[in-house]
């Protein structure tokens, strides 16, 4: 109702956008995540208004990673994947885009495609730790698939991977937790 009498400028619905962006981690802050989900809904609509094809995208998958939590795999895929971007345009929604199909992925028990995207998103990610948090959900979908000699490889490269970029506690405690595992 609010929203109907604002004038339909670029400038406003950029700024409904970000609202709507803001009360959907509101509301997943406080695990509703159907409040989330129509929020982000919002936010796309907002942004497509205005061509905002960043926007779009990063909404496209926070709709996707909403669904997600709610346990609805199948449903979370479509999402996800219109939020990838193969031009290279935006490759931090794309590296999370790929670690999110992981996630669906194995939610479904389709653990080689799960595998696969997560590779996917170690190759893609713009950033150091973002790389290592999915070398670490590589490590540990070899390892759920008892490819130990492919997980000693693996655990291998993140040390010195991480030792170069020691920006992640998370690649450490997995890397960690895979050497228990194959002693």
């Amino acid at each position: 109702e609010m929203y109907e009498r604002l004038p339909k400028k670029a400038q406003d619905f950029w700024w409904i956008g970000n609202m709507h962006n803001r009360y959907a981690y509101a509301w997943e802050d406080n695990f509703d995540f159907e409040q989330a989900l129509h929020h982000n809904a919002l936010a796309v609509e907002a942004n497509r208004e205005i061509n905002n094809e960043e926007a779009i995208r990063g909404g496209m998958l926070n709709i996707g990673y909403m669904l997600l939590k709610m346990g609805a795999g199948d449903e979370a895929i479509k999402y996800v994947k219109q939020a990838i971007d193969s031009s290279g345009k935006y490759p931090l929604i794309t590296a999370l885009a790929y670690g999110v199909m992981g996630r669906a992925y194995q939610v479904v028990d389709e653990f080689e495609q799960a595998k696969q995207y997560y590779e996917k998103a170690f190759h893609t990610a713009p950033k150091p730790y973002i790389e290592l948090i999915y070398l670490c959900e590589v490590i540990a979908s070899h390892l759920a698939q008892g490819e130990i000699e492919e997980v000693e490889q693996l655990v291998n490269f993140a040390a010195k991977v991480e030792a170069k970029n020691p920006l992640s506690g998370h690649a450490l405690v997995t890397m960690l937790i895979a050497r228990a595992q194959l002693a």
